[in-house]
This record gives C-alpha cells, structure tokens and sequence, in this order.
C-alpha cells in the first residue's frame, strides 16, 4: 500500500491503520490482489491471490485473527455481476 503522512513521507505497512466500519481502528494487513478485466472478451484474470489471512504473517508484529477485517479470504473481495 503507498500510504502517504501529511508531510508526504511513505507510511511503512506495518504503521498503517484505517477507521473499520464497525467502528474499531485497524491495521492494514497490505493483502495485493490485482484484477485485470477485458470488457472486450469478459475475461477475468487474477494476478495476485494473497489475502488478509496470508498477509497477517508478514506484518510487524503479525496482526492478531481476531483482529483481521472482513472479507478475510481474496475470494470474498472477488464477485462477477
């Protein structure tokens, strides 16, 4: 994620946080997912497939389950309408 301060300094992964719908104040697990979509030829492709439950593993310090977002798994951020 490319987060900026108010001064324009990069935010390290492991120092961001977002205000969460149910109120809370969470820290942002970085899950990459990169979707392409051909409007042409209505193909999907994934490009990334890691989500919030892998990437929890690589914060530091790692961040808690109880703790993840929902959607958790990449599928739950993916639908066809």
């Amino acid at each position: 994620m490319n987060a900026v301060d108010q001064q324009g300094r990069m935010i390290h992964t492991n120092d961001q946080t977002y205000d969460a719908e149910d109120g809370r104040i969470r820290r942002a697990t970085g899950a990459p997912f990169l979707d392409c979509v051909s409007g042409k030829d209505v193909v999907i492709v994934e490009l990334n497939l890691r989500g919030p439950k892998v990437e929890r593993e690589r914060r530091q310090p790692p961040i808690q389950a109880r703790d993840l977002p929902d959607p958790q798994p990449h599928s739950d951020l993916t639908s066809i309408q």
